[in-house]
């Protein structure tokens, strides 16, 4: 399947279009077909690093219990 791929973090790193494994789905997991999806400047600034202290604190993880 076709992915914008991001290889590292920092400053103006660019998305490259590449061709990557469909994803092995198991018993327990749903495949979703997605036909759109966008960008927005938060994402950036995640690309850009400026939030590395945010996420490094796992601020957003959740896990199943």
């Amino acid at each position: 399947m076709k992915a914008f791929v991001l290889d590292a973090y920092g400053k103006g790193a660019p998305l490259r279009l590449a061709d990557v494994p469909d994803p092995i789905i198991g018993a327990d997991d749903v495949l979703i077909e997605i036909h759109a999806a966008s960008l927005n400047p938060l994402d950036s600034k995640i690309r850009d690093d400026a939030f590395k202290q945010l996420l490094a604190n796992n601020c957003w993880h959740t896990s199943r219990r």
